[in-house]
């Protein structure tokens, strides 16, 4: 799902403004050459050209992603070209008859739809070039990338990693073998991380940063990893667990289907969709049934999904995952994350200015606090604030524990004597969270979702607690905005947390932001 929505978002803009800017370059290439006539500058050239352009580039767009052709691969030069040509033929056809249609100078000018074709197929060509040796293997060692553990046993590792690898959008991290085989004699173990049995597969799921579980193993090796699967449900983690059954099933069904001769025919498969991977089965539901109450749960039980995908060399597989939105939706939030970032930096190097000096002349130490926080499914990032508390504030925490008003795994302090004068003043206000807008902009949180907890609280957090990290750390969230000044119980805030998970939306999103800024200017709001 993460790679579609990858190469959908590339792929449309990719199209799309490439269209629009060889337009526009063939029109100052061929002005500067003195080629093209006054009658050309003569109509408005919003209407005459950019608009044409824009309407054959997005109804290019449209056409080429509804075909989907988006799959990023490794690709020679020549087909780079090769699908370079076919795009840019669409578009020519489409802007030709644009052209015509409107009837104006521009039409008259062939050299510039000449040119502008050329430009188009030379930008399309050199993109899909970049993407196939550049893009997609530095995305795939980046922090973006999925990260996956693989369950297995030795006779299938060697095949399950391979196919796994051949997708850029994931990375392998950890490898679990479940008939004790030694993990060394897997070639090409690469940079995995750690090594797990069944075990210690939860403890390290627990602890590592994992996006992703891929279970290939036989019937009977189940019952090793069942226990740690269901807490990896509770953890938000997406899991792919193989059906040997139904591939048994589509053998015998595929050896007793006769054709119309009165041959034998594998025919289509029993759950794939003509064409490509499909899903034949997608359901909603709370996991009571596999879910027990863990240690401070208050019974919660997460929502979670079930389908039925074809994985590794189109083998059937059962994926669990928590409930998640279309494209449109994730693209909706990034989107506003951004813009919303932009504007906060702004206001932020005003303050910069304005407040800078005052922590500076309060207490000695830099203007910007940096602290190790855990992002999504346990990714470690550095966060930043304008700094409200000396520079001993951390050495000091271990003294004020006793005096810590939450009970579990956060610390808050309503009259905290680590915090400088000016910080009282910037933690009332929230002033000092405004540096976060750098965290938003890069992706490592979103204005909306859960805190980011400290590496310390993250060691000591239970599958449940987990499951508040299954999405991007925010700037602001449901609990700070459901009264976090009253809230003394750490698993109300976790519960609140997945409340927001289980049900986010774009639009429960900006009733936060306005929520948050109106409790912002109130006199009790506490910081987070």
């Amino acid at each position: 799902m993460k790679r579609r929505h990858l190469e959908f978002e590339i792929s449309f803009f990719s199209y799309l403004l490439t269209a629009i800017f060889s337009g526009m370059l063939a029109i100052i290439i061929l002005f500067w050459a003195g080629r093209l006539t006054a009658e050309f500058f003569s109509h408005n050239l919003f209407l005459s050209v950019m608009l044409p352009l824009i309407l054959a580039g997005f109804a290019t767009t449209v056409f080429m992603l509804h075909k989907t052709d988006y799959h990023f691969q490794k690709m020679s030069a020549f087909r780079c070209a090769a699908r370079a040509f076919r795009e840019t033929g669409l578009f020519g056809c489409i802007l030709a008859a644009l052209l015509v249609l409107e009837k104006n100078g521009v039409t008259e000018s062939r050299l510039w739809f000449i040119t502008t074709l050329a430009l188009n197929f030379l930008a399309m060509t050199l993109e899909s070039a970049y993407i196939s040796a550049f893009l997609l293997e530095a995305f795939q060692k980046s922090p973006d990338a999925s990260l996956i553990c693989v369950v297995t046993n030795s006779s299938r590792a060697q095949k399950a990693m391979h196919a796994l690898r051949g997708d850029w959008t994931r990375r392998i991290v950890g490898v679990c073998l479940v008939d004790g085989g030694n993990p060394a004699d897997i070639e090409n173990l690469g940079d995995i991380i750690f090594l797990a049995t069944p075990e210690t597969l939860l403890e390290r799921i627990q602890r590592e940063a994992i996006d992703e579980v891929f279970l290939e193993i036989e019937e009977n090796e189940r019952p090793l990893v069942m226990p740690a699967v269901r807490e990896m449900i509770r953890m938000g983690i997406r899991v792919h667990i193989n059906l040997p059954e139904i591939q048994e099933l589509e053998r015998e069904a595929a050896v007793m289907r006769p054709e119309k001769n009165g041959a034998l025919s594998s025919g289509p498969s029993l759950v794939q969709t003509a064409g490509h991977v499909g899903t034949n089965s997608t359901d909603t539901e709370s996991a009571n049934s596999m879910m027990p109450s863990g240690n401070g749960t208050v019974n919660y039980q997460p929502a979670y999904t079930k389908e039925i995908k074809y994985g590794i060399d189109g083998r059937p597989a059962l994926i669990l995952d928590r409930p998640r939105k279309r494209m449109i939706a994730s693209i909706m939030k990034r989107a506003i994350d951004i813009i919303g970032s932009i504007v906060g930096l702004a206001i932020c190097g005003i303050l910069f200015i304005i407040l800078g000096p005052l922590i500076k002349f309060d207490s000695p130490g830099p203007v910007i606090f940096a602290q190790t926080r855990i992002g999504k499914n346990g990714r470690k990032f550095r966060m930043y604030k304008f700094r409200s508390m000396y520079q001993d504030a951390e050495k000091r925490k271990a003294e004020l524990l006793a005096q810590n008003e939450m009970n579990g795994l956060m610390f808050k302090m309503e009259n905290d004597p680590r915090i400088t004068k000016i910080g009282h003043f910037i933690r009332k206000t929230s002033l000092d969270e405004f540096p976060q807008f750098w965290n938003v902009l890069k992706g490592d949180m979103s204005l909306v979702g859960t805190r980011p907890p400290t590496v310390s609280e993250f060691n000591q957090y239970n599958s449940f607690h987990k499951r508040r990290l299954s999405m991007k750390p925010g700037m602001t969230g449901l609990w700070q905005v459901s009264g976090r000044s009253d809230i003394k119980e750490f698993d109300k805030v976790v519960r609140l947390d997945c409340q927001y998970i289980d049900n986010w939306s774009v639009c429960g999103d900006i009733r936060i932001l306005f929520k948050t800024v109106s409790l912002a200017f109130k006199k009790n709001n506490g910081a987070a």
